[in-house]
């Protein structure tokens, strides 16, 4: 899949702003993973959208990575470099 610049955090799914800086992510570290990352299928369960395919998105440098839901485009999960899915 390749990336398109939109994505989402959708307000009912996480409180953004306290979710960002308790991973110690920013809005450039999202953008630059979604397009600089390795793109893979993530088949774990979709709990904000039932039924949605997912990728996991990892970044090359830093190690982070990201879950997204594939249809709508909304940002899942932020993972620290290293984390294990």
């Amino acid at each position: 899949m390749k990336y398109q610049e939109n994505f989402s955090l959708n307000p009912e799914w996480k409180n953004w702003k306290n979710y960002l800086k308790k991973r110690n992510w920013n809005f450039d570290d999202i953008q630059k993973t979604l397009l600089e990352g390795e793109w893979q299928s993530h088949h774990g369960t979709n709990w904000l959208n039932k039924g949605n395919s997912m990728s996991l998105i990892t970044n090359p440098t830093s190690g982070k990575s990201i879950i997204i839901d594939n249809i709508t485009k909304e940002i899942i999960y932020l993972g620290n470099a290293g984390h294990k899915f």
